[in-house]
C-alpha cells in the first residue's frame, strides 16, 4: 500500500548535493558513509497494512493518536530502520525521546522527517558525522509566508530580503533552520529555534546560516553552516551535515 519517491544530497565536501532524484519504487542509497531511504505512503492505514513498517513499535506518548499521526511516524521510524540496517547491516529503529526526537543506537546519527504522503530518514556513523539534519516542507501560500515570516526570519533576514517577501523564499529558510536546528541541537543542547539561525547567502541549491549566539565554546556566535536545498514534486527538503573536522 505504499510507492516511494526521494531526493537527498549526501557530499560532504558542499554540505550536499542531490544524487538521486524523485522516482517510482522504494528508494533507497548509500554514499559518502550515509545511508538514507524515503517512501511515499498512499493511504492513512499504513502502520497496519504495510509489510515494510512491520514491527515498529508505537510509544506510550503516541497511543491515543488518530491513524494519520501513527501511519507518519510508523513510515518515518521504518524508513529509519532500513537505512540503520543498509548501513551497519542491523536492523535497528530509532526510539523516541521526552522531547519526541528520535534516539538512535549508539554509533549512529541521523535525522527523520515526514510531511504530506513521504517520509524520509538519512542515517550515518557518528565517528563520520556529529549531526545530520533533513526536513521536507511544503510551499507555503504567500499568506502563510506572511503569517509565519515574523517566526521564522529574525529583523535583519526580513531587512535583507525587503518589505515584499518571496513565499519561496520563506518556505526555503523555514525548512533550512528545521534541519540545523535537528543536526546541532544533539550537540549544544536546546538552542532558539527559528532565532538561533540568521541567512548570510542564498544561491541555487545552497544556503549558508551563521549562528547568532554561542552554544559552547566550539558552537561560538558568527559560525557558518552550509545547508543544501533541493525542490521536487511539490515539496521543499533541505539537509545539513556536520563532520567531526567541521571549522
Amino acid at each position: 500500500m505504499y510507492e516511494s519517491a526521494m531526493t537527498l544530497f549526501a557530499d560532504p565536501a558542499d554540505c550536499g548535493r542531490a544524487i538521486v532524484e524523485a522516482a517510482s519504487g522504494l528508494r533507497s542509497g548509500r554514499a559518502h558513509d550515509l545511508s538514507w531511504v524515503s517512501i511515499r505512503f498512499v493511504d492513512d492505514d499504513l502502520y497496519r497494512s504495510s509489510p515494510f513498517c512491520a514491527g515498529i513499535p508505537i510509544p506510550q506518548a503516541l497511543a491515543r493518536a488518530g491513524s494519520r499521526r501513527l501511519t507518519e511516524f510508523v513510515a518515518g521510524r521504518a524508513c529509519a530502520r532500513e537505512a540503520v540496517r543498509r548501513l551497519t547491516a542491523k536492523a535497528m529503529t530509532p526510539g523516541m525521546g521526552s522531547d519526541r526526537a528520535p534516539v538512535w543506537p549508539e554509533g549512529i546519527v541521523g535525522s527523520i522527517s515526514h510531511c504530506g504522503d513521504r517520509a524520509i530518514a538519512v542515517v550515518g556513523a557518528a565517528d563520520r558525522y556529529l549531526g545530520l539534519g533533513i526536513d521536507l516542507e511544503r510551499h507555503l501560500s504567500i499568506s502563510e509566508a506572511d503569517e509565519i515570516a515574523p517566526l521564522v526570519l529574525t529583523d535583519a533576514e526580513r531587512q535583507r530580503l525587503g518589505t515584499r517577501l518571496d513565499e519561496k523564499v520563506v518556505s526555503l529558510v523555514f525548512s533550512a533552520k528545521e534541519s540545523l536546528f535537528k543536526a546541532l541541537s544533539r550537540l549544544t543542547g536546546p538552542i532558539p529555534f527559528f532565532a538561533a539561525f540568521e541567512l548570510v547567502t542564498l544561491g541555487k541549491g545552497t544556503a549558508r546560516f551563521r549562528l547568532r549566539q554561542a552554544q559552547s565554546p566550539r558552537w561560538h556566535s558568527n559560525r557558518v553552516f552550509p545547508v543544501r536545498l533541493d525542490e521536487f514534486d511539490g515539496l521543499f527538503a533541505t539537509f545539513a551535515a556536520i563532520n567531526p573536522d567541521f571549522t
